[in-house]
């Protein structure tokens, strides 16, 4: 089958232990027709990194390779879109400068052989400062500081709790965080489920210094999940024809997909999913 050299992007969502809906179109006249439709600016890939940069600061916590035995984090860690590599030092820390926002796959490789990989999402630019846990070939965060501008992307562990606050600790630092009616809480039923010692994802607008009014609020769950392990994988090729930000829900060939936090979206942030779009 000839393939014409009109390129599209694709999009990946990949709802952790949910379904799997990818949507990818390879050329014109193969896999699915086009429309009149818009393209999205290619997110992956560093090719925005002037407007979209991102330094991102890593530690490795904890390295348990796929025999059980505890190793000292040293080797290199290389991201599988762009090809940079840097070395992850004695201590365990290392440092990614040629990011940009979008989805990436970073392959830990130690020293000794051990390998894990790890999806990690940045939604917009600036410093984001990550805590990882490797253990038997699966790579996930621990931690997570990521503050751009009056935005807040937090991942830590409660260390106190209020009548309408916490507190959450995450990388070294502690985070006051407020919520309201608007507040949508993910894996918990409302503030009466807190409790000190979880973890937790917290999305919202910086309000104070180290205070942030929530707007999503996620108890952290197991991110070990490799391509291929849902037996349930569903794929929809098509155009996009209804899209819901608020809901977050699309519709591709009349049926209707949600996303959360936990999404990977490939190349592409919600931000930027459109009507039209294939």
């Amino acid at each position: 089958m000839k393939m014409t050299g009109r390129r599209y992007h694709a999009i990946s969502l990949r709802p952790l232990g949910l379904v799997l809906v990818s949507l990818l179109i390879l050329s014109l006249g193969w896999g699915c027709s086009k429309s009149s439709s818009p393209t999205l600016p290619d997110t992956g890939g560093g090719k925005n990194l002037s407007a979209q940069g991102v330094q991102l600061d890593g530690q490795i916590v904890r390295w348990v390779d796929s025999k059980g035995r505890p190793l000292n984090p040293e080797g290199q860690v290389t991201v599988k879109e762009t090809g940079e590599t840097t070395t992850i030092l004695a201590n365990g820390s290392f440092n990614l400068n040629q990011l940009s926002t979008g989805s990436w796959t970073l392959t830990f490789k130690h020293k000794q052989g051990d390998r894990a990989n790890m999806k990690l999402t940045i939604e917009d630019s600036g410093r984001v400062k990550l805590e990882v846990e490797i253990e038997q070939g699966s790579a996930q965060v621990v931690n997570k500081v990521h503050i751009h501008g009056e935005k807040a992307d937090l991942m830590g562990t409660v260390s106190e709790i209020g009548s309408d606050s916490f507190t959450l600790t995450a990388s070294g630092s502690s985070f006051i965080i407020r919520w309201n009616s608007n507040t949508k809480w993910i894996h918990l039923n409302g503030p009466g489920d807190l409790a000190v010692g979880q973890p937790l994802e917290v999305k919202g607008k910086v309000v104070g210094t180290q205070e942030v009014m929530a707007r999503k609020i996620r108890l952290h769950e197991n991110q070990g999940h490799h391509e291929g392990d849902d037996e349930n994988e569903v794929k929809v090729c098509g155009e996009i024809e209804a899209v819901d930000p608020v809901a977050q829900t699309l519709t591709v060939m009349g049926t209707t997909f949600f996303w959360d936090d936990q999404t990977e979206f490939e190349h592409i942030t919600p931000d930027q999913l459109a009507v039209g779009t294939i």
